[in-house]
């Protein structure tokens, strides 16, 4: 069956769209065993085909300049230093107001 744009989900395909197991948290610390980055996991995704992958942002250089984040196969990852990014957010998504100053 093909679902047309805009149509909702029932609520068990809902649920089952939604349930995924993602064996590291959002906002924990992981690294690359491989090359050796890290960062916070600031995403994560799962795709049809069963791969997931993580968006790692590394710390900025100590210039200020920010370090573009990469994304990592799950199996590729070390996680859980133990610290969790906590961002305090009354309103998440589109709808949130931006920043002002």
């Amino acid at each position: 069956m093909i679902r047309r744009p805009g149509l909702p989900l029932s609520p068990g395909r809902l649920r089952e769209a939604t349930n995924m197991d993602f064996a590291i948290e959002l906002g924990i610390v992981a690294a690359d065993k491989i090359t050796g980055f890290q960062g916070v996991v600031t995403g994560c995704v799962e795709y049809l085909t069963g791969c997931k992958q993580y968006l790692i942002q590394p710390a900025c250089k100590n210039t200020g300049e920010l370090i573009q984040p990469s994304w990592f196969d799950e199996d590729r990852l070390i996680g859980g230093s133990g610290r969790r990014v906590n961002l305090a957010r009354t309103t998440m998504g589109f709808d949130a107001e931006p920043p002002s100053r």
